[in-house]
């Protein structure tokens, strides 16, 4: 298989890992994983856009839940479920194995259904203050997702089979490593395929996540006041960052490390504050009052358009 087919075959796991697009022949591959940020991105840009064509026939209020509901169609509302669940396990006054068999029944306590009335309601609420832009929202969902990358190759996963198992090494999905190989490989050809897998592995690794800054650079540069909507984001990534690490650090210390619902439940808890710290350094659209963000890391930026 060529690297262009195995990047297009990749993306196309990725899309239907994160994603409920229908994509026939789609089986979870680790190198998937380096697609994350792009479909991020992609997910981001299309509720960007029903965004933005909402407000055009409805109140800001309404377009933000029509965005909110979009994102739950997007997502198949996977994220939200494992927020449910990380409640209802991390929360519980239970032992180990408890704590893994209520994150893995299929109903939702009190506490799961707490977590989700409260990222629904935050996610709309900063949204109808139309403080939020269709690049706010790209930047948010394909940083939280290259988050997902970075726990997944780096995070203990507790669980002996679940969903992300095979995301974790190439040996749990021996397909991702070659289809080329015979049934009784000589040992060598083995070796070489190995290493051809983990070298395109990288690449295809470093060009997605330099997707991230490639977004982060054409809103520095193109935008009206791009320095201060760059510094925005970032401190929204440092903010969302510390609060998804405070949870992985949580999970870590109840269950000794993470399973799929906190891995879901980190990436929307990274979403809501990203939002919602974007949205408390935004400058009102119709207002000519300096950006709060700007008084303190950018004091000669006053009237900069």
């Amino acid at each position: 298989m060529t690297m262009d087919n195995k990047n297009i075959k990749d993306f196309k796991s990725a899309l239907a890992f994160l994603t409920a697009f229908p994509i026939q022949d789609s089986k979870p591959s680790p190198d998937a994983l380096n697609w994350f940020p792009v479909v991020g991105m992609l997910a981001g840009g299309a509720e960007g856009l029903i965004y933005n064509a909402s407000k055009r026939f409805f109140s800001k209020q309404i377009a933000s839940i029509i965005t909110v509901l979009a994102d739950i169609l997007i997502t198949s509302g996977m994220h939200l479920d494992g927020l449910a669940d990380t409640a209802d396990g991390l929360f519980a006054h239970a032992p180990l194995k408890s704590r893994l068999e209520i994150m893995k029944a299929p109903d939702i306590g009190t506490y799961g259904q707490a977590a989700i009335f409260i990222a629904l309601a935050t996610k709309t609420a900063v949204l109808s203050e139309d403080k939020t832009d269709i690049f706010d929202l790209m930047l948010a969902m394909a940083s939280s997702r290259e988050l997902a990358h970075l726990v997944i190759k780096k995070y203990n996963y507790v669980r002996e089979h679940g969903l992300v198992e095979v995301l974790i090494n190439p040996e749990n999905h021996p397909e991702a490593v070659s289809e080329t190989i015979p049934v009784a490989p000589d040992p060598a050809l083995v070796k070489e395929e190995v290493e051809n897998h983990k070298s395109t592995s990288e690449v295809s690794g470093v060009l997605s996540s330099l997707s991230l800054f490639v977004l982060a650079l054409v809103i520095l540069v193109f935008r009206k006041s791009g320095r201060i909507i760059f510094l925005r984001s970032c401190l929204s990534a440092l903010v969302a960052l510390v609060a998804s690490y405070g949870l992985l650090r949580h999970g870590k210390s109840k269950i000794g490390g993470y399973t799929g619902d906190i891995l879901g439940a980190s990436i929307t808890l990274y979403e809501i504050v990203y939002l919602l710290v974007n949205n408390l350094y935004n400058t009102d659209k119709k207002s000519n009052s300096r950006n709060r963000l700007s008084r303190v890391l950018l004091p000669g930026a006053v009237g900069e358009k």
